[in-house]
């Protein structure tokens, strides 16, 4: 199983802890989006309903597999993760896995 997250509190008592992501819980967030790549393609539409059900799912998803994240966390992390691929930092030759389970995960089926 994948190791817990490193995790920092904030000097503000009641919120959320901070995690290092290593690659492996990456990997972890990117098959559960993978499966439910339908659902992202809904998340652009506001009135969908499935932004909570979505991150919900997948923080439970990334627990069954050892990794303790808020689905605020799962959500930043796909957001951050979707940026660094559209901008170019995520490429095919520094990352092959993360980078064709993104082009998988956003890619658009005719």
């Amino acid at each position: 199983m994948c190791e817990s997250p490193i995790q920092i509190s904030f000097s503000s008592p009641g919120r959320t802890k901070r995690c290092e992501w290593k690659e492996e819980m990456d990997t972890c967030l990117l098959l559960y989006l993978e499966l439910n790549k339908d659902t992202i393609k809904k998340l652009h539409n506001p009135h969908s309903g499935v932004k909570s059900e979505l991150w919900n799912g997948a923080s439970k998803w990334m627990l069954a597999g050892g990794h303790d994240l808020s689905p605020e966390q799962c959500s930043i992390k796909w957001k951050n993760i979707k940026q660094n691929y559209t901008c170019g930092k995520l490429n095919e030759t520094k990352n092959p896995v993360q980078y064709n389970l993104v082009k998988k995960i956003i890619e658009r089926k005719m």
